[in-house]
């Protein structure tokens, strides 16, 4: 319910960052802007092409980074204050979600190909810049990008 209705029932951030595929030069700022001087250690990072059981949910994935990191500190003791969520907005097929006047993401189809591919390496590469200590939890991507990524970053 929180996935499929975050749009609609959007009070505050819960803290995450949304990245937009359509604005690439903004993602530094956004993401030391996000991190406010704290020493982020820890980031789920989700395109939520494939949330589990109920597919493309767009940008309303970002709660499954918020779930995660509540996981990661009420069970493994991190740090709440290390740790980001974060959503790469890279469209969404869910026609329903781009009929939604309340929807927050980007309001076209997903992006594929070496577009997609160029804006998850800039996050990567711009994430361990800023913060060097970091564990990078890719969650709930789509099956194809999902293992090309994990093919990609498995060594880092």
């Amino acid at each position: 319910d929180t996935i499929e209705n975050y749009s609609d029932l959007f009070i505050q951030s819960q803290n995450a960052v949304f990245l937009s595929i359509d604005d690439p030069d903004s993602m530094k700022a956004s993401l030391k802007n996000a991190a406010d001087g704290r020493d982020i250690r820890l980031i789920v990072v989700t395109d939520a092409e494939g949330i589990l059981g109920i597919g493309d949910w767009g940008t309303n994935g970002v709660d499954i980074s918020v779930g995660k990191l509540m996981v990661y500190t009420a069970a493994a003791g991190i740090d709440p204050s290390q740790v980001m969520p974060v959503v790469l907005d890279v469209g969404t097929n869910n026609q329903d979600l781009l009929k939604n006047p309340m929807y927050l993401g980007n309001r076209h189809e997903r992006i594929t190909g070496d577009r997609y591919y160029k804006f998850v390496d800039q996050f990567v590469n711009t994430a361990e810049d800023l913060f060097p200590k970091l564990y990078l939890h890719f969650e709930d991507f789509g099956r194809d990008n999902a293992a090309n990524i994990l093919n990609k970053y498995k060594d880092q």
